[in-house]
């Protein structure tokens, strides 16, 4: 599996607002906020088993690397994913509230596919549920170290004004990209046959015009993918990229693809890739 290495994140989890992270090494507890950089990068380089807040029964993992599901992961989030605005809860509530949410209406998506993938990087579960009044599930986690590693190791953009960039952990990696735009994809992409001439189209929607044009020049510079847009769509506040060209459809069914339960089935309708091409 294509990895990235990722740099010392210790620092980052080393701060204390609310309760201290704490690593746990061949069962001693560190509590990251009191060790020096030099005991940081020492400790980075240690066989960490987890880590932990007080009071919290959550004993968290974290990749040193990217790996697919992880460019999987940061692909789908910035299609779907959400991180609470922590500056917004601590003067609502009192307190920071770090939460990390997902919706789909596929409840599959989230269970079968998602789930899996923060069980393996982080070594916890999702919580999903029916949204109430609408046909929408959510998948929620409320931890801080699964949070900062998102928001300030990841670079993921927090609160709900669509904000940020693809990071680069994922853009120079042919491998990583694939998934990365896979889980775009499936967050906010669309298959389907014109009702008025039976062709296939595919499109992907999103309400950040300027990420949406990050997502085109990747497609067409690592895959030769030529997607249009992104147009603003009728009556709607967000745009879309779409996909006309039998042959560049051919290319994304091939090249991108989906993991998404219900849409891998839509896409591969519109073109079955040759066996072993996934």
């Amino acid at each position: 599996m294509e990895s990235g290495l990722l740099p010392n994140w210790l620092p980052m989890l080393a701060v204390r607002q609310g309760s201290p992270a704490k690593a746990v090494v061949a069962g001693r507890r560190y509590v990251l906020a009191d060790l020096s950089p030099e005991l940081l990068e020492k400790l980075y380089a240690s066989e960490i088993e987890y880590f932990y807040v007080p009071r919290s029964p959550k004993r968290v993992r974290l990749p040193r690397s990217v790996t697919t599901s992880l460019a999987y992961l940061v692909g789908y989030h910035l299609g779907d994913g959400y991180l609470e605005d922590i500056d917004k809860t601590i003067r609502r509530k009192g307190r920071p509230d770090y939460e990390i949410g997902y919706s789909d209406k596929s409840r599959e998506m989230l269970r079968l596919v998602l789930m899996p993938i923060f069980q393996r990087l982080f070594g916890v579960s999702l919580l999903v549920s029916k949204k109430k009044g609408e046909n929408m599930y959510v998948a929620r986690l409320y931890s801080k170290i699964v949070y900062i590693f998102l928001q300030a190791v990841l670079g993921l953009p927090n609160g709900k004004k669509p904000s940020g960039g693809i990071p680069s952990h994922v853009q120079h990696d042919e491998k990583l990209l694939k998934y990365f735009l896979r889980g775009f994809f499936d967050a906010e992409g669309y298959a389907y046959f014109d009702t008025w001439n039976r062709k296939p189209r595919v499109g992907i929607t999103n309400s950040n015009k300027a990420l949406l044009y990050e997502i085109k020049a990747l497609l067409r510079k690592g895959f030769h993918i030529p997607m249009m847009g992104p147009y603003k769509k009728h009556r709607q506040d967000c745009w879309e990229l779409k996909l006309f060209e039998e042959g560049a459809i051919q290319e994304f069914v091939t090249n991108i693809g989906s993991s998404h339960p219900e849409k891998k089935n839509k896409l591969e309708s519109l073109y079955t890739p040759p066996e072993g091409a996934t």
